[in-house]
């Protein structure tokens, strides 16, 4: 029965050791022993642990623990706190969503894990996980997950496919074997969990470039679902470089959020390693192109800007086009040269605009979810409306009030109509080496 309370006579599998707990100094699946290469591979081979070099691996796993669940033996239990992230190794578990013996549940195979989702989102357990076979486990201290998993570029990509596997296998149990609002409620969950490890890719430091101060900029996303495919990005190349970004991901919820993760990690790799800034469009699509079974697609505006001279370099991935404001002139459309979309074409051609910003000159990057927003008549917002409030916004230097303006303009424009798309802004100004100089 739901809320059944679990008796003395229910097995439960072993308290794993809190982190800095006294623990072997090798596990023993990694002590040499006639075994030892076939269960390295055993781990290698965990959907979540493929392709982490074998020493990362190695002294990652001297911070974890081998653990066995018998058949029927409970792993974890609702309202429980759960620190632990296991990795299922052999064997086969089963998650049931409201009562100990419910025939709303799902298997988690060989290759799984279970546990990511209490540890993301810092609740407790909300469903029963118990032993379908005999089964082995790798437990992980959330501690360890946090702090040093999730730092393995490979194991945070494998974490979001794995996540994405997770929300298609529940969804489909959902749909033919859940009420409506079990499925909901779960569903909700999953998305949540992945507008954390979404809003966790964007950058969060204000302001966006600390250590540039001829430079200011400032940013918003805000998706019309829980889970958007709007995404910005603002990175320091070097310490007189910086580059700012938005993009926009076809489609919505889970999938749009982790193809943007990955169009945003493939963006941020291609331009710290790419010495020429118009091989780096070209880089990123050509790597969304070779896996990209969904076929998924994004628009990118990127500007990558020098501060000593002002040289603007801006590259289109079939972008909305931006608004500068230059010499003095209000904020007005211009149009750079075409570029495609990125992750359809491997084969696609980029072309580079180039400006040399004076100070007080600005830029802003944005979705069509700005110029598209809709008022309960189902009018759009369109450029010139952004335009004039761009115009009506605060004073020059002010980044953060201007963007707050627009926002401001187009909440007020849609009177709390729901809105389709998401919407991102991000702005910035060209100070230049006057910014440097003491305030008199």
């Amino acid at each position: 029965m739901p809320g059944t309370q679990p008796t003395d006579e229910m097995p439960s599998a072993r308290q794993i050791p809190a982190p800095g707990s006294e623990l072997p100094i090798l596990p023993p699946f990694l002590a040499p022993s006639p075994g030892w290469m076939e269960k390295l591979g055993l781990l290698q081979s965990h959907g979540l642990l493929k392709g982490i070099p074998v020493g990362v691996l190695g002294a990652l796993l001297e911070k974890c623990e081998t653990i066995t669940l018998a058949r029927g033996e409970v792993l974890l239990r609702p309202g429980e706190t759960n620190q632990t992230l296991y990795f299922l190794l052999s064997g086969q578990l089963e998650v049931h969503l409201d009562s100990r013996d419910s025939g709303n549940s799902f298997p988690v195979e060989a290759g799984e894990v279970i546990g990511e989702m209490s540890i993301i989102e810092q609740r407790e357990v909300a469903a029963w996980v118990v032993g379908e076979q005999p089964s082995t486990l790798l437990a992980m201290p959330e501690r360890v997950f946090w702090d040093e998993f999730l730092l393995i570029p490979q194991a945070t990509r494998n974490l979001l496919r794995m996540l994405i596997s997770r929300v298609r296998k529940t969804d489909a149990v959902l749909v033919t074997e859940l009420e409506r609002k079990v499925r909901f409620e779960h569903m909700q969950r999953e998305l949540q969990s992945a507008a954390k490890i979404q809003a966790s890719i964007l950058p969060s430091v204000k302001p966006l470039f600390p250590n540039h101060r001829q430079v200011a900029a400032h940013a918003v996303m805000k998706p019309a679902r829980e889970v958007g495919g709007d995404f910005f990005d603002a990175l320091a190349i070097n310490d007189h470089c910086v580059c700012v970004a938005v993009g926009d991901v076809c489609g919505k919820g889970m999938p749009a959020a982790m193809f943007m993760v990955r169009v945003v990690t493939l963006l941020r790799m291609c331009v710290l390693r790419e010495q020429n800034p118009a091989d780096i469009l070209p880089a990123v699509n050509r790597l969304l192109c070779e896996t990209n079974e969904e076929c998924m697609f994004v628009t990118l505006a990127v500007a990558l800007l020098d501060t000593r001279t002002g040289k603007l370099t801006y590259l289109n991935g079939g972008h909305n086009p931006p608004f500068f404001a230059i010499n003095g002139q209000p904020f007005q459309i211009w149009r750079p040269p075409p570029g495609p979309l990125l992750g359809f074409d491997a084969s696609g051609v980029f072309s580079t605009g180039e400006l040399t910003l004076q100070p007080g000159d600005g830029l802003v990057l944005y979705s069509d979810g700005v110029s598209e927003a809709e008022n309960s008549r189902h009018e759009q917002f369109n450029v010139e409306r952004t335009a004039s409030a761009l115009a009506q916004s605060a004073p020059e230097g002010n980044v953060a009030g201007m963007v707050n303006h627009l926002v401001s303009a187009i909440t007020n424009f849609a009177g709390g109509a729901e809105q389709s798309d998401d919407m991102t802004i991000l702005a910035l100004r060209y100070l230049g080496d006057q910014a440097l100089s003491p305030a008199t």
